[in-house]
């Protein structure tokens, strides 16, 4: 059992109230899941102009994915569509001024919490509170980590209303995977994977499976399985060959993503970072069932159609295709869904709806792409060394919606909501930085002379410190937003 944490430790407590800065007079969706009938409402040509302008500006979009003869008309006018209008912006107080950020946003099973990850190593919980007439974020809980966090997962049952599964796992780098209580922060249980060097490795992803009775872990050349009743050390699974089996994922890397099929069968697929991605099965151990091909960059996330579990996406990094395979023909994915802008190493993630209709992700530039996941039609165009469906008559519309890079993109698990996460890393331009460099020069060159001067003088106290240039990194939209689908 690792140490209890201190929920009080790290920065100073946040107020319970948040500060809304957008809020429209809108009614709050109905209660049931997200249906056909909220979503498919008619977009109005002035949106539909809108969004066939934005994808036509892109740079050699158009070009690249549908050759130099491709209609410019890229959006069918009539399509159905889903109506996304924000709610309401959460602006935590000590995010507004500093370079911190959210890395990642996950909804707990019923929707009633979501956990945050961000970029100054702490776990922040939300509240979402339903009144009846809208829908609220009221922040909780802040627990502060020693060192940066690599991957979390809620438990697949958590609910406020479920004390004993109100709870979440957490990856902090060089310390045992932590169980922590979303209620209080307190540690209830610790998993460790260590190495030959009996050093603590924790994982970059994390996946519980479908009788969460066991917790998966990806790290570097292996899997570690644990029994979630029985906390300490794991059974290891080698996903490289090995003298006992050649089979394996080809070359050292780093498990970076895992997801169970939601059939129940215990089948379930694992992503790295050199671009790999294999599907396993609980009863088998470490011995490859299948391979996805056609895969480019590292994989960054995985995800299986909660209604279709022979369909399965996977995003990548520095790419800004999301790839979609039907495991019934592996050898190359069928369709490819183009979100927009993404040149960067940052994890940009998607998700899918809970009835399995929508795909929805977020770019390097703020944009918010939805698809049709159900829509068939697409057009052939190469990209990198294979040919694939690119999905662009799925697209139903994209909207920029922040200023900065969007890190996380969610559906609400039952009700019409999506919330977003923006943020990112900037460093002044290197060309910008040359009278900015002299200028600091300048500054060092007097803080020194008055050092001189105190000592010639015989006094040993340094003069007035002149104000240095910050040189760290900024943030241009570092928001929580919460939207409606109508």
């Amino acid at each position: 059992m690792g140490p209890t944490v201190n929920s009080q430790s790290g920065p100073a407590p946040l107020p319970d109230t948040v500060v809304v800065t957008e809020h429209l007079s809108l009614g709050v969706p109905e209660d049931p899941p997200i249906s056909t009938d909220k979503l498919d409402e008619r977009v109005s040509s002035a949106m539909a102009k809108t969004v066939t302008l934005t994808l036509a500006d892109e740079t050699g979009f158009t070009s690249t994915l549908l050759g130099t003869g491709a209609d410019s008309t890229l959006l069918d006018t009539e399509a159905n569509q889903p109506n996304l209008r924000p709610h309401s912006t959460l602006v935590i107080p000590p995010f507004s001024d500093s370079s911190n950020f959210f890395r990642n946003i996950q909804w707990c099973a019923d929707g009633s919490s979501l956990l945050g990850v961000t970029e100054h190593a702490s776990l922040e919980i939300l509240n979402v509170t339903d009144e009846g007439d809208h829908v609220e974020l009221k922040h909780q809980l802040s627990l502060q980590q020693p060192a940066p966090i690599l991957s979390t997962a809620w438990f697949p049952t958590a609910s406020t209303l479920d004390a004993a599964s109100y709870c979440f796992v957490a990856a902090i780098r060089d310390t045992p995977i932590k169980l922590f209580d979303a209620s209080d922060g307190r540690v209830r249980a610790s998993y460790k994977i260590i190495d030959h060097r009996e050093r603590f490795i924790a994982p970059h992803s994390m996946a519980f499976n479908m009788y969460m009775s066991r917790l998966y872990c990806g790290f570097e050349d292996a899997i570690e399985v644990f029994d979630v009743h029985y906390p300490g050390e794991g059974t290891r699974l080698h996903t490289v060959p090995t003298k006992k089996s050649r089979d394996g994922i080809r070359g050292k890397w780093i498990i970076s993503s895992l997801a169970f099929t939601p059939d129940w069968t215990g089948t379930y697929t694992v992503g790295s970072f050199d671009g790999a991605i294999a599907l396993y099965t609980e009863d088998t151990g470490s011995q490859v069932q299948s391979w996805l091909e056609g895969t480019e960059g590292g994989v960054t996330q995985i995800r299986f159609n909660p209604t279709q579990a022979h369909i399965v996406y996977a995003a990548f990094r520095r790419t800004p295709l999301i790839a979609r395979w039907d495991l019934r023909n592996p050898s190359e994915p069928d369709i490819l869904y183009h979100r927009g802008l993404a040149s960067t190493n940052q994890r940009m993630g998607f998700d899918l709806s809970p009835d399995g209709r929508w795909v929805i992700a977020g770019d390097e530039r703020g944009q918010v792409s939805v698809f049709d996941a159900l829509g068939e039609e697409g057009r052939v165009g190469t990209v990198g060394a294979h040919q694939g469906m690119i999905s662009i008559t799925c697209l139903n519309f994209r909207i920029q919606v922040v200023i900065d890079s969007m890190g996380a993109i969610s559906f609400h698990p039952t009700k019409p909501y999506v919330v977003s996460v923006s943020g990112s890393r900037h460093f002044e331009d290197a060309g910008s930085s040359a009278s900015e460099s002299e200028e600091s020069d300048d500054l060092e060159d007097l803080e020194d002379l008055e050092d001189v001067e105190g000592i010639v003088s015989g006094a040993r106290v340094r003069g007035p410190v002149l104000p240095r240039r910050k040189t760290g990194p900024t943030v241009v939209d570092n928001s929580l937003k919460l939207w409606s689908l109508q």
